[in-house]
């Protein structure tokens, strides 16, 4: 599953430099920054439920994503990290060494979720860059004048 999310992450990364966008860039980097601490945590712990770090990490990774979102859909992403937060305290809550699949499962749906809302931020405003490339600006009124009559 590590190297799914890491092909994703790079994907990503490709799409925002494509689309030109320093804000997906962010978005982007900063998942994957959250991706990395995480997994680099669980790794070097051998702890598959830091819901704690996890936690904070997420906190971190939703301040930098939704501090002026460029819209909707930079929204919407740090609002996942929101839920993912929500879900942390939740696991903690009910105290179950058995529901760590379900934990984890919910993890990896949520990621999934974040990926999916990136990709489809990035192929819109790709879609929106490369008509107007190709088409131009459309038609706008004349700015001075009764429908651009010069006096």
């Amino acid at each position: 599953m590590l190297y799914e999310f890491l092909i994703a992450y790079a994907a990503l990364l490709g799409l925002s430099a494509i689309c030109r966008s320093r804000q997906m860039l962010r978005v982007s980097l900063a998942m994957l920054g959250n991706w990395l601490a995480n997994s680099l945590f669980v790794a070097a712990t051998g702890d598959f439920a830091p819901w704690p770090w996890f936690a904070c990490v997420d906190f971190l990774t939703a301040l930098v994503i939704l501090k002026n979102p460029a819209g909707k859909w930079q929204s919407a992403i740090g609002w996942v990290y929101i839920a993912q937060i929500v879900m942390h305290f939740c696991f903690a809550a009910t105290n179950n060494p058995d529901g760590i699949y379900p934990y984890w499962l919910w993890l990896t749906r949520l990621a999934w979720v974040q990926i999916i809302l990136v990709a489809a931020w990035g192929i819109g405003g790709g879609l929106r860059a490369g008509i107007h490339r190709l088409f131009g600006r459309p038609h706008h009124p004349v700015p001075h004048g009764m429908a651009g009559m010069e006096p």
